[in-house]
């Protein structure tokens, strides 16, 4: 029979083999924890892109209203201009398709026609702008997601190899043990 001291050499080789185990288990699921984790929160950024991504996408039909709004009134008040100054040429009994008369009215109307590209420039040119904000937006959040995806594959590489390591380790000690108390003579 085994004297105490084999005895506790033996079951003290025993726990160390329980617990490389066991911290090979608690290295996987900590991998798995850490990889669901950055999985989660890339997951909240993308919906979080995504809906700033429509609130762009509102702002830019709520730009293209506002300037189909301003059209219209520049419209209505360059129409109500040409009307006042026909009407005071005519009361004042100078002719308004000739002369002068003619010229005020068709740089008028020139005037009004490259303040309403002006209008539409600009409009145009803030809605495309927030439509490209709200493009950047989602491919931030999928890019986001795919990176945290390449991230937890990492982590739960990089766990599987802790784990490995700790179970490697553990056998190592174990091998190393028995082999000890076999060149002691203790197992013939």
């Amino acid at each position: 029979m085994y004297d105490f001291g084999t005895l506790l050499e033996i079951g003290g080789s025993a726990l160390g083999i329980y617990s490389s185990i066991e911290q090979s288990k608690a290295a996987k699921e900590a991998g798995k924890r850490g990889a669901a984790a950055e999985l989660s929160a890339a997951e909240a950024n993308r919906a979080l892109s995504y809906y700033d991504a429509s609130v762009a996408e509102k702002d830019a039909l709520e730009i293209e209203y506002q300037m189909g709004v301003a059209l219209e009134v520049h419209k209505q008040t360059v129409d109500a201009l040409l009307s006042s100054q026909r009407a005071r040429y005519a009361k004042s009994g100078v002719v308004t398709s000739a002369g002068s008369a003619l010229v005020v009215s068709q740089k008028t109307a020139s005037d009004a026609r490259k303040d309403a590209d002006i209008i539409l420039y600009n409009g145009q040119t803030a809605a495309e702008r927030t439509r490209s904000l709200a493009l950047r937006y989602r491919m931030l959040g999928d890019a986001g997601l795919r990176d945290a995806a390449a991230q937890a594959s990492m982590i739960e590489s990089a766990a599987e190899m802790r784990s490995r390591a700790y179970l490697f380790s553990g056998a190592s000690k174990a091998f190393s043990d028995i082999s000890e108390l076999e060149q002691q003579g203790v197992f013939q």
